[in-house]
């Protein structure tokens, strides 16, 4: 047997390089090294197409948004607070409103912050382990639905929490932020004009341990904050910011492509 040579192996080759350029593979094919084993038979080695120079498909590639209310240094030590459930209110949910920065929007995974241990300023005892549930909603107005359309729900099991992932801020461990994230395995696709809501039921009351959500404080009301009201649909969703010490917003982070 002797490998192809000449006319033989231009056409070989030229026929393997239209394959790759059709396909958008990468092929390997076998050249003659020109030497021979004890034998007498032609030594073949594989040889990428890529030293051919076949030109592979461009990949395209994904670009990431992180969308957020969060600005700049707004969830330093110092300029954080925390919401919580009061007397009679565990179970309600505390949702933030995002809006996509580009159309459409396909998000992959949502997150949000809640402090654990004891938060100084209040005194409240804050356990960011409780198991609780997250509701994730579409809707087109400034606050979700009364019966919303939800497009996802995770149950959050306290196994899941690992102690070891709560970030302190440096000479402080009194108190830090842990964050959850869960992902959308599908993602859910926002059009113009339509927001995503992240819905997060706060267990506990005051005055127990609780579940705190970290508020970062800001300069001026958002709007994008509401408060169920209620454990279960209809729910009563009303804006946070009346009842507020400081203005500011929920750390809620969404991930997604375009």
């Amino acid at each position: 047997m002797t490998a192809p040579k000449g006319r033989d192996m231009f056409f070989v080759r030229s026929i393997v390089m239209a394959l790759a350029f059709i396909t958008g593979f990468t092929l390997t094919t076998f050249i003659d090294t020109g030497e021979a084993d004890a034998q007498g038979i032609p030594r073949i080695m594989p040889r990428s197409l890529s030293n051919f120079g076949v030109m592979r498909r461009p990949r395209m590639i994904r670009r990431w948004y992180t969308a957020t209310n969060i600005r700049g240094d707004q969830c330093a030590r110092e300029m954080t607070g925390t919401l919580q459930a009061d007397t009679g209110e565990s179970g309600q949910l505390a949702a933030a409103r995002i809006t996509p920065p580009v159309t459409p929007f396909r998000v992959y995974d949502v997150q949000y912050a809640l402090i654990h241990g004891v938060f100084a300023n209040n005194g409240s005892d804050c356990d960011a382990g409780m198991a609780h549930r997250v509701e994730v909603y579409v809707g087109n107005a400034l606050m979700p639905d009364d019966d919303p359309m939800r497009v996802a729900t995770f149950q959050v099991d306290a196994d899941d929490f690992d102690a070891d992932d709560v970030v302190y801020w440096p000479a402080h461990d009194d108190y830090g932020v842990y964050t959850w994230r869960h992902r959308l395995p599908h993602g859910v696709t926002l059009a113009a004009g339509e927001y995503l809501f992240v819905a997060v039921e706060m267990v506990g009351e005051r005055g127990e341990v609780q579940m705190c959500a970290q508020w970062c404080v800001d300069r001026e009301a958002s709007g994008a904050n509401t408060w169920s009201f209620t454990t279960e649909p209809p729910y009563a969703w009303q804006t946070l910011d009346p009842y507020m010490r400081w203005d500011g917003d929920l750390n809620v982070r969404v991930r997604g492509t375009r």
